[in-house]
């Protein structure tokens, strides 16, 4: 939504796909993203307590992202879920790999590398590529006889596509000639 212009306590705005400006104050606007995190951080605490884990947070809960940077959102999730609350920060060995040509580049990545709006996405890949995730999530044994069906399945695709390109390379070539 791009912002049109900004005054002390209002600004107005065109939501995306009208010629309508809208505009809000900033109270109602905090008004409104509160009630998101109530709602959020309500349903996080209901899902923990159904699935029996709520016992095992004895170290609390650890915000990441770019909402977790909103002034006031650590005392507010303290508050509100009753428990230790603390932001995420970026491990020192994590940084880019510098492969660039020039030292602009690089410190632009390393910026969003430690850059709180990017943590889970970083997080969530480094995750994916450890010795952790390899035990557990494929570990699994509905995980492993998923994977070899869908290998079988992967594998009788390529030889298909591989039999297609043949039969369009003989044929093209045929029709050329």
């Amino acid at each position: 939504m791009p912002i049109v212009s900004t005054q002390a306590h209002s600004f107005c705005f065109k939501p995306q796909g009208s010629s309508d400006e809208i505009n809000i104050g900033i109270y109602n606007l905090a008004r409104i993203i509160e009630a998101r995190y109530v709602q959020i951080f309500t349903e996080v605490a209901r899902q923990l307590h159904e699935a029996g884990l709520i016992g095992y947070i004895d170290k609390g809960i650890v915000l990441t992202g770019g909402g977790s940077t909103i002034k006031g959102m650590i005392p507010f999730a303290k508050r509100l879920l009753k428990m230790p609350v603390v932001l995420t920060n970026t491990h020192p060995a994590i940084s880019a790999y510098n492969h660039f040509d020039n030292d602009e580049s690089f410190k632009q990545l390393n910026s969003q590398v430690n850059d709180r709006a990017y943590q889970t996405a970083f997080g969530t890949l480094l995750y994916s590529q450890s010795e952790q995730f390899r035990r557990s999530e494929k570990s699994e044994p509905d995980t492993i006889q998923k994977n070899r069906v869908t290998g079988v399945f992967q594998s009788a695709g390529k030889r298909f596509a591989d039999v297609l390109k043949k039969y369009y390379r003989h044929t093209y070539q045929t029709c050329r000639a």
